[in-house]
């Protein structure tokens, strides 16, 4: 929670320092996120990740440079769930955060639950008229992580609840449309850099802004 305190002191003291100069825009958000887990161990390979509907809340500070250009910095509540089922995996129960024992079992189900906090930084550019492209990394970090087994083989877990990296860094791109006067609507794709239990996060948000 420190380093959390620290990061996004650093990142609105930068952005204070920045607007001095330029016009700012303060305003609101919300929406929906759609969440699934990406992962690359082969231990896994014989697990099937789906994702499900989560939500978003917070604000945002643009940063006006031009007519056309302008940085976006957000600060959001997301909240967001994958499930997952197992078909065959390697059972066991020895503590580490995978079991791979020789004996075998099928019918592994679950969810995966998180709470985070993140700071999306936005390059924003003018397309056409009130459309706007955006891409930038973003910041997060983890406010509440749980692994739920819904079906299980008694003591036979593939994902244990860790103290796993709470913080993570990722990539977003998207667009952004302004409809009326002060609404707008943005659609975006976001994937976390950062493993957790060799799991990345893979997101599509849709999300309604506000602008004070």
């Amino acid at each position: 929670m420190k380093k959390l305190k620290i990061l996004c002191g650093l990142v609105f003291l930068s952005t204070a320092m920045i607007a001095q100069n330029e016009k700012m825009e303060l305003g609101l958000k919300a929406g929906i996120n759609y969440t699934n887990k990406v992962t690359s161990n082969d231990f896994l390979s014989n697990t099937e990740f789906n994702g499900t509907v989560g939500f978003m809340v917070g604000g945002f500070l643009n940063l006006n440079f031009s007519d056309k250009f302008r940085i976006r910095l957000e600060l959001l509540y997301l909240s967001q769930k994958s499930e997952f089922s197992a078909g065959e995996v390697p059972g066991g129960g020895n503590g580490d955060p995978f079991s791979r024992s020789n004996s075998m079992s099928s019918l592994l189900d679950g969810e995966i639950k998180e709470s985070m906090i993140s700071i999306p930084v936005l390059f924003q550019y003018e397309l056409f008229e009130n459309f706007f492209g955006e891409a930038g990394p973003g910041f997060g970090y983890v406010l509440d992580r749980k692994i739920i087994y819904v079906q299980s083989i008694d003591g036979i877990v593939i994902l244990r609840n860790s103290d796993a990296e709470k913080f993570e860094l990722g990539i977003n791109v998207g667009v952004v449309y302004e409809f009326i006067a002060n609404f707008g609507v943005d659609i975006r794709y976001t994937y976390g850099l950062t493993e957790r239990q060799d799991l990345n996060n893979s997101s599509i948000q849709l999300g309604l802004n506000y602008t004070l």
